[in-house]
């Protein structure tokens, strides 16, 4: 069921550990109603909307847990059609999959690099998908209406170079161009 209107809702994908686990607690806390986002293992769910709750259960906060594989753009546009389908807004969206990953261009199911996918192309499918709600957004609720938030390793990464002659890493693949062109993008 979705969260009253008395609550500000946030979508945190990675929300199972790590930075993203951190930002949807920080979200619990200051009253939002928290979508956490992560693939499904067992007992997962119940242990992230535990979490959640520990950190935030004010009035009109309900916290749950969306099952979804970034490495599968699929999989990313059902959730985000999901979330859409039952939450009338989003006021924020952070995203913090990653992976740390040393093998080269490793495909998908659907034939892009699971590195670049991760990193990119899920995050850029995720903002897109969940961008109906985000504009019903209520801008009062937040100062400068709704937020989109990327972490991924900033200033760790150099600019990748091959924006303009290979943007999909066609060409130039390696583990290091894939690290600079998630982070330069």
């Amino acid at each position: 069921m979705p969260p009253s209107t008395l609550s500000r809702t946030a979508v945190v994908v990675g929300a199972a550990g790590g930075i993203g686990q951190a930002c949807a607690h920080r979200l619990a806390e200051a009253g939002f109603s928290v979508v956490a986002v992560g693939r499904d293992r067992p007992g997962r769910a119940d242990r992230v909307v535990a979490g959640l709750s520990a950190r935030g259960s004010g009035p009109g906060q309900r916290h749950q847990f969306r099952a979804c594989d970034a490495f599968s753009l699929g999989e990313v546009g059902r959730c985000a059609e999901g979330i859409v389908r039952d939450y009338d807004s989003v006021d924020a969206l952070v995203m913090s999959q990653g992976m740390a990953w040393v093998r080269g261009f490793t495909p998908t199911e659907e034939g892009n690099d699971k590195k670049v996918t991760l990193h990119l192309w899920s995050r850029a499918a995720f903002a897109h998908g969940l961008l109906p709600s985000l504009r019903r957004s209520d801008a009062t609720s937040m100062p400068g209406g709704p937020v989109v938030v990327s972490v991924l390793s900033g200033g760790v990464h150099s600019p990748y170079g091959g924006y303009d002659s290979d943007p999909e890493l066609r060409e130039s693949y390696s583990i290091k161009n894939a690290a600079d062109m998630a982070g330069y993008y």
